[in-house]
């Protein structure tokens, strides 16, 4: 079972496509965390966080709570890279699409805690 599952990822993982999406997805992990160590110190023990309630108390979140979304971000997307190794061998474009959509997640998330943090530090 494990084999078989390496063996998935690791044909998923010579696919052109995939590899620079993938690289991509370390990028943005890779932005995720020097914007974090950069900025940590200046931010403030309440930030803005839950844009869809009105403005007050309840719309903010502890400082902690921003690394939500970086760990969001890795979640899903691995999430799609293991899903996409299932369907690789049956449907090469799904599974390419689906690690495709898992980036497009993730930058997603990332301009959102780039606006979250240049907003308030």
């Amino acid at each position: 079972m494990i084999s078989n599952i390496k063996e998935n990822l690791s044909e998923i993982l010579n696919d052109d496509i995939v590899q620079k999406t993938v690289q991509i997805f370390l990028l943005m992990i890779l932005i995720f965390i020097i914007v974090l160590a950069w900025k940590w110190k200046s931010l403030p023990p309440q930030i803005p966080l839950f844009y869809s309630l009105p403005r007050s108390a309840d719309s903010l979140g502890s400082k902690i709570q921003i690394l939500t979304l970086p760990v969001y971000s890795m979640i899903f997307f691995l999430l799609d890279l293991f899903i996409a190794s299932l369907l690789y061998k049956k449907e090469r474009l799904i599974s390419v699409l689906l690690v495709i959509s898992g980036c497009i997640i993730t930058f997603l998330m990332l301009i959102t805690f780039l606006k979250i943090v240049f907003l308030v530090s």
